[in-house]
């Protein structure tokens, strides 16, 4: 299976992963609930409140995952490792 592409690999990850399935079901809500409060004229102060509340777990899951992705390739240098290096993670000598 071709796994260069985000969305099949996101694809695979749904059929295969229930927790990833949950998380984008979950990140799916978000985002309409977002949708709806960015459109009320007149929020109240706890619809504020929670647009705020979604639109920072929104930032912190965006800056988390750049962080992991730029401290995987500092520790790769840039490239993908192996599956020769991978399976060397779980051989030890004694």
């Amino acid at each position: 299976m071709d796994m260069s592409s985000p969305d099949v690999v996101r694809d695979e990850l749904i059929k295969s992963n229930p927790q990833f399935r949950d998380l984008v079901h979950q990140h799916q809500s978000y985002e309409e609930r977002l949708s709806e409060l960015a459109h009320l004229s007149y929020p109240s102060d706890d619809e504020q409140i929670e647009e705020n509340r979604r639109e920072a777990i929104e930032w912190y899951v965006f800056v988390r995952d750049a962080c992991l992705q730029d401290r995987e390739g500092d520790v790769n240098d840039g490239a993908e490792p192996t599956a020769e290096e991978e399976e060397d993670l779980y051989d030890f000598e004694e």
